[in-house]
């Protein structure tokens, strides 16, 4: 039983699953807990994959304005 990470498969072993999980929680307004109510796993569980997870940038929906620098 040679594994890279002994005792990390878990239940949920489908990193599809995860990402889907994690993804639905980034959504504004929506809770940890009711992502992983819905999908039936531990609130904990899923705030772990959470931190685990790469953060992907998205559009924030905020306007940038840059300033000239030859305003006077």
């Amino acid at each position: 039983m040679d594994q890279a990470t002994p005792g990390r498969g878990g239940r949920f072993p489908c990193e599809k699953f995860r990402a889907q999980a994690v993804e639905a929680c980034r959504q504004p307004g929506v809770s940890m807990a009711s992502v992983a109510m819905a999908n039936g796993i531990n609130a904990n569980l899923l705030r772990r994959w959470a931190q685990l997870a790469p953060v992907t940038p998205t559009r924030s929906g905020l306007t940038v304005i840059s300033r000239s620098s030859s305003t006077v």
